[in-house]
């Protein structure tokens, strides 16, 4: 057996329909096959951007899916042409979207270093990555202390500063968040700081 569920083909096939009718019946989104696939990297690979949507708004792990490369470059190709959106709506849905900003921007970075015939793309999103990262510390901090929001651990337990320095993202705590990205974020539905701040496990008054 490949493991290869009703869902799998339905979201290489890009039946959106299909696609939501199988998560309303519970189907399992995290079902893998053989390869260690799940729904949600054949939306990516295949392009089916609505789909992509859809799931990412369902349950996925986001640490898993970035040890996926393949899923990684997948997002950043079908982001040509939307504005990034499906690579944004992947850090937003994200446990804790300034952590997952942060490291998908060294990913891409590393990445543009390796795939010289899509060196620029993967930097563009790499550049991409690092500025939703200024925005969403900078939003959150207008809130919440930055000394406290640096402290925030992520899944394996180290402080947010930590990653910043191990990924060379050390500007991010520094830069200014740009109004346009301010509005960006709002658009997407992190007008409510509290949320961006609970999700990086601060303690919320």
């Amino acid at each position: 057996m490949n493991g290869w569920t009703g869902m799998h083909y339905a979201t290489k096939a890009g039946h959106l329909n299909v696609v939501k009718l199988f998560v309303k019946s519970s189907a399992d989104e995290l079902a893998e096959t053989k390869e260690g696939k799940v729904p949600l990297c054949f939306a990516a690979a295949h392009n089916h951007i609505e789909c992509l949507r859809f799931l990412l708004k369902q349950k996925h792990d986001t640490h898993q899916l970035m040890e996926d490369r393949r899923f990684i470059f997948d997002l950043m190709v079908c982001g040509k042409g939307t504005d990034n959106e499906p690579l944004q709506e992947f850090i937003l849905q994200s446990p804790a979207p300034i952590d997952t900003a942060v490291k998908l921007s060294a990913l891409y970075r590393d990445m543009s270093e390796k795939e010289k015939e899509r060196a620029k793309d993967l930097s563009n999103v790499a550049v991409f990555s690092e500025n939703m990262a200024v925005e969403l510390l900078g939003i959150t901090a207008t809130e919440y202390n930055a000394a406290i929001l640096l402290k925030a651990k992520d899944n394996r337990g180290r402080p947010l500063l930590d990653v910043l320095i191990e990924n060379e993202q050390v500007r991010v705590p520094f830069a200014k968040p740009s109004e346009k990205g301010e509005r960006q974020l709002t658009s997407f539905g992190l007008s409510c700081f509290h949320q961006v701040a609970t999700r990086h496990h601060i303690e919320v008054e």
